[in-house]
């Protein structure tokens, strides 16, 4: 099973947070935050820095840390490193990831979300530290998932 290193950056300002319209695959057509994989040998905070600039064109401070989850799916493992900031500097640019836009906290929910993640959205924005696993069928489908509070 090939296992793909990850980080998401959840970026708030004002009460809202930033959100990516994914147009490819994984995730086409899903709101996500920014993020992506990590390179090999890379940091995880190195890499949220790098990939939020990348996706986003915005400079990230002051980044919390608030989970990890795990993915299994039919041919690969997510491990996704999970962060929070609300400390940023620059202007938003449109890249070739998706659409970007602001959505305020309670609307997070409404949102097309990747299997998985709105079950852990509620620790997420209450700053509890979490480890999830999530499993999936072949078709991808959610089918389990488990979620702890760390700490």
């Amino acid at each position: 099973m090939k296992i793909i290193p990850s980080v998401v950056c959840f970026i708030e300002d004002n009460g809202k947070f930033l959100f990516l319209e994914r147009n490819h695959e994984p995730d086409l057509g899903r709101y996500v935050p920014p993020g992506g994989k990590i390179d090999n040998m890379e940091d995880p905070i190195v890499a949220v820095k790098r990939e939020v600039r990348e996706e986003t064109g915005l400079i990230i401070d002051n980044i919390s840390y608030r989970g990890t989850t795990i993915h299994y799916g039919k041919n690969e493992e997510w491990i996704v490193f999970i962060f929070y900031t609300n400390t940023f500097t620059g202007d938003i640019v449109q890249g070739d990831e998706g659409r970007l836009f602001w959505i305020a906290q309670g609307d997070v929910y409404k949102l097309n979300l990747p299997p998985g993640d709105g079950y852990f959205l509620d620790y997420l924005f209450s700053g509890v530290p979490f480890f999830g696993t999530f499993w999936y069928n072949e078709e991808d489908e959610l089918i389990d998932y488990k979620i702890w509070r760390i700490g």
